[in-house]
């Protein structure tokens, strides 16, 4: 009772997929490549949807009764070797996903279902060197919907935030010891993930952490 929907049906979904994955690996510069590419159609009964309520720990159930969803992934890694005994790994993701509400009569026919952007995506890159690795990861999500219905007042603004992090791994008088620094949201956005619950903004993290 305090959580949920004691009516909640079961979700029963139709999945058709078709996929491709190319790799490529080599001693040059290029050292790896890796591509891969998704297209997916999904029928859902009963799609089981989770939204916050007033109070981001108690969340509303409910189903919607069918759901039409078409999408496309596709990502890209590159490892890249440079001289001096840099490299360099590089991956990219992206996401496209139309979730339909299709269901008869409904009041919402033709909505995209909450909280699913059509346009995701991702940029994650390693760049090392001897003992010290430098990480750069980039998160996008475009626009949302609060609410099964798609007008203004339930419209969630796209996000997208920046993270950096340091590292150094190596010995201090034999003992293994690992020292990291984190700056995470970067450029200090502002977002919600969830409408009225803001994230943090610009933040720091050091670490260190020793093996005996």
């Amino acid at each position: 009772t305090f959580i949920g929907n004691s009516s909640l049906r079961p979700e029963f979904t139709t999945q058709y997929n078709i996929g491709t994955t190319y790799i490529f690996e080599s001693n040059t510069f290029v050292q790896s490549v890796s591509l891969q590419a998704d297209a997916y159609y999904n029928r859902v009964k009963d799609k089981i949807v989770a939204m916050p309520s007033s109070n981001l720990f108690r969340w509303t159930m409910m189903n919607l009764g069918e759901v039409d969803i078409r999408g496309v992934e596709a990502s890209a890694n590159f490892g890249l070797q440079f001289p001096a005994k840099i490299f360099l790994d590089l991956g990219i993701n992206y996401t496209f996903q139309e979730a339909i509400d299709i269901t008869p009569n409904g009041t919402t026919y033709g909505n995209q279902i909450p909280y699913t952007p059509r346009h995701s995506g991702t940029l994650t890159s390693s760049i090392s060197w001897e003992d010290w690795q430098m990480n750069y990861s980039f998160m996008y999500t475009g626009e949302r919907y609060s609410q099964k219905a798609n007008i203004p007042v339930n419209f969630v603004q796209p996000w997208y935030t920046s993270d950096l992090a340091l590292t150094w791994d190596g010995k201090f008088k034999k003992t293994p010891i690992k020292i990291g620094m984190e700056v995470n949201n970067l450029f200090n956005q502002y977002y919600d993930v969830v409408l009225n619950f803001p994230m943090p903004g610009r933040n720091y993290r050091f670490n260190i952490s020793l093996n005996f």
